[in-house]
């Protein structure tokens, strides 16, 4: 899908997205999200979603795994439509090491909702054996579990 194809269908977002494009989102570099403001950042996430290849599933995986938390959930949603197979070994990566629980969360909800038919066999258990530890575990805090 294209920048007009998602004004088109997401006309209460129009505005959002020319900011964006008047911002740079066509040209986007490696980091150009991190600078923007709240609202901006968010909208950014979901638009990388709808619009987005590989090099922008890169961008979503590093605001996964940095400092910015109210962005993770954006980018674990729009994650979810865009992320490769390389994704899925990352985040389980993150998922292994990561303490804080708003993290894990988002974490396990792209895996749970991650939408790639290119995997292989062997990620597939990878991902079926971490979300399964993550469910059975009673350390886990319930929101992640869930």
């Amino acid at each position: 899908m294209n920048l007009e194809e998602v004004k088109n269908q997401f006309p209460e977002s129009a505005s959002e997205i020319k900011v964006l494009e008047g911002l740079g989102f066509a040209f986007s570099r490696d980091g150009w999200i991190d600078n923007l403001e709240l609202k901006q950042a968010q909208t950014a996430c979901w638009l990388v979603g709808k619009v987005g290849d590989d090099q922008d599933a890169d961008a979503l995986f590093r605001i996964l795994s940095n400092s910015r938390p109210e962005l993770w959930r954006q980018a674990a949603t729009s994650l979810t439509l865009i992320a490769t197979e390389r994704h899925l070994t990352r985040l389980l990566s993150i998922l292994s090491t990561s303490f804080d629980p708003v993290q894990r969360e988002t974490i396990v909800y792209t895996l749970s909702f991650l939408i790639t038919y290119q995997v292989t066999p062997e990620i597939i258990t990878a991902v079926i054996t971490a979300l399964t530890a993550v469910a059975a575990s009673k350390a886990e805090m319930p929101s992640v579990r869930a």
